[in-house]
Parts: structure tokens; sequence; C-alpha cells
């Protein structure tokens, strides 16, 4: 099958990283986490030229990451049915070669940090305290995509094409 280009393309944007409160493990942040994907489109794109619909690997990427986050936090309540099993080898394997294709060479300062036996934070008086160096990736400057611009399009492509989308509901990631 021969690739199909995006219909438009997209402008790029500096991220600075920044650690959210607003997108954690527990069941607390799943609003959040459903809101990065536009409810009408689910991700899929109705393509103009080619009358047909596409996952936008952008979404399909997110949908996994979203996955792999409910299922750790179900922790020892998770069941491993075979689908939970799959799904997760199809996501770790689908997310590697998605970082592995973006290949993000920015490069993340380095620090020290005090840590406990348990890797936490250490406190002041902490028992076994020893200093490790980590590369949060906070406050660093990434070129990306404008994910605003692709949410954007999709929600017109999605106003644009309506009954293309009634047609078409049931399509899942």
């Amino acid at each position: 099958m021969g690739e199909v280009e995006f219909p438009i393309s997209l402008p790029e944007v500096a991220l600075v990283t920044e650690q959210s409160e607003n997108f954690g493990l527990n069941t607390t942040f799943d609003a959040q986490w459903s809101n990065l994907t536009p409810k009408q489109t689910m991700g899929f794109v109705f393509h103009p030229r080619t009358k047909k619909f596409y996952s936008v690997a952008f979404y399909h990427q997110m949908h996994c990451l979203n996955a792999l986050r409910k299922y750790i936090a179900k922790g020892n309540n998770l069941t491993l049915s075979y689908a939970v099993i799959t799904h997760t080898e199809h996501c770790l394997d689908y997310l590697r070669e998605a970082l592995s294709c973006h290949s993000d060479i920015t490069l993340e300062p380095v620090r020290e940090v005090r840590v406990d036996e348990n890797g936490a934070p250490a406190k002041e008086g902490s028992t076994g305290v020893h200093v490790t160096k980590v590369a949060m990736g906070w406050g660093v400057t990434h070129r990306c995509r404008d994910w605003g611009s692709l949410r954007g399009y999709m929600i017109q492509n999605w106003n644009d094409w309506p009954d293309k989308y009634k047609q078409a509901s049931g399509m899942t990631h």
C-alpha cells in the first residue's frame, strides 16, 4: 500500500518541557488524558483526496500511552487477559518504533540528586542517602510539530465530512 501524506503541513513550534500535574497515573486524570484526542474524530481523519479514513499516528500513540497508564494504575488489580497482554505488547512496540522514528536529539542536562534507599528524594537526616545523576528532561526546549494546528484540522475535517464519520463509527486503534 502506497503512503498517503497528511492533507496539510503543520508548522513547527517550540515546546519547553515541564512536569505536569494534570497527567498523572490514577483515574483522577482520566478526563485530561481523554481530552487529548478530539472526541468527534477519535484520532481518525477522512482524507479528502483518497476518500478514505486513516488513523493519525500521534493520536494512536497517545491512545497507547494512555492504555499503558491505565494498566499500570491498576497494579495488582489488573487481570492479565490475552487482550491486555497483546495490547500492551502492541503499544510498547508501537511507541518504541515511534520514538525511534522521530529520534529527538535535544540535549537534556544531567544533574545530581540526593536520594534515599528507595530512590525517593532524600529528606534532611535520611539514612542510606546517596547521590545519583539524572536527566529529568524538564525545562528543555524541543522542536515539535504544532499539535494545536493538528487538533484544529482534525475538528475542521470532522465538521467538513460529518456524514463520512457517521458511516465509519466503530473505528478503533
